[in-house]
């Protein structure tokens, strides 16, 4: 898990992540966007990030949504 591509430019960056479907359902995914958003935030200094997910694994696609809110920070 991390960010497969980053766009300097435009600081933004798309994260990207790959689990073992025995581990789908877990609350692993969720937890490691929450970390994933703070590092791009604070660290990389970034203004928006994107997340997608397959849609054949329902579970990844509401761990995107729980962290939905954080994926976008306003610029003031």
């Amino acid at each position: 898990m991390g960010f497969g591509k980053l766009d300097r430019l435009n600081s933004c960056g798309h994260i990207g992540y790959v689990l073992a479907e025995d581990y789908w359902g877990q609350g692993l995914i969720t937890e490691a966007i929450k970390r994933i958003i703070q590092f791009g935030f604070d660290n990389i200094k970034l203004n928006r990030i994107e997340a997608v997910h397959f849609m054949e694994n329902e579970a990844s696609g509401r761990g995107n949504g729980k962290s939905r809110h954080a994926l976008r920070r306003n610029i003031t």
